[in-house]
Parts: structure tokens; sequence; C-alpha cells
């Protein structure tokens, strides 16, 4: 006997509780609280940030938040929309940055979260956006991110 095939749209619940997870996670990240790591995605997960390398597992995926937070007095995200799948969470935002300089940047950016619906952590995450002036503010500031 075989499983039936799942529906081709997550229920409204189920699109709730995934728009829930990505809000939640975000709201963490606003804390600048590294433990976000730990709580939204699995020990080895891969997290592709912009156009850098990909960064793998808790360990590496933490020494850039923790790199990215020291160098802000605060990061906003603002969900702008989501989209959920059975696998996957989209998510359309604008992350404001104002550095510990007092300089402000907005970035228009586009995530998506591999998770599924019936899973508590995402295996990773692709965040896309142009963060070159986020990136050499922070060089500027914590110079050059160092991960082994």
């Amino acid at each position: 006997m075989s499983m039936p095939a799942p529906s081709a749209q997550p229920s409204q619940s189920e699109t709730t509780a995934g728009a829930t997870w990505i809000r939640e996670a975000y709201a963490m990240a606003d804390r600048k609280d590294v433990e976000m790591v730990s709580q939204y995605l699995v020990e080895d997960a891969t997290v592709h940030f912009a156009n850098s390398p990909p960064f793998r597992g808790h360990s590496s995926i933490k020494k850039l938040f923790v790199w990215e937070y020291g160098g802000c007095t605060s990061i906003q995200h603002r969900i702008r929309d989501t989209h959920v799948t059975h696998d996957r969470i989209f998510a359309a935002l604008e992350a404001h940055y104002i550095f510990t300089t007092g300089k402000e940047c907005t970035v228009k950016c586009f995530s998506v979260w591999y998770k599924k619906l019936t899973e508590e952590k995402a295996t990773g995450t692709d965040i896309y956006g142009d963060f070159n002036e986020v990136f050499q503010e922070l060089v500027a500031i914590r110079g050059p991110p160092i991960f082994d």
C-alpha cells in the first residue's frame, strides 16, 4: 500500500504556522541572539549568504552572526511577504542595519528556508540581496571575517 501524495498546497493552518515560524526566527535575529542558529537550523545546516561561500554547521554560522551583530547597533527585518510550501518557506523582506558608527543601510532581500512542514528546524537557507554596502561597513568596523 502506497502513501497518499501530499496535497498540492499546504492547508491554511500549515501556511500560518510556516509564516509564524519565519517571523519568530527573524525576530530572534533582530534581537541579535545567535542562539537562533541552534533553535531554527539543524546542526549540519548550510547558509548561503549573498555571494559569500557557504557556511556549514552551527559553529561556522554562529561565527558569521557574531561578526555581523558585533558591528551593528540594530538590525530590523521587515517581512513584506511569505510563501509556504511543503518543504520550503520563502520570505521577501527588507533588512535595516544601524551600524556602531551610526551609519544606516537598508537592503531588499529574499530568503529561501529549506524546512519541511513536518520538521521543526530548517536544513539551511539561501539569502539573496545586494549586501555589498553592509559587508563593506562591517569589514571597516570589525575587520574581515575569519572563519574555520
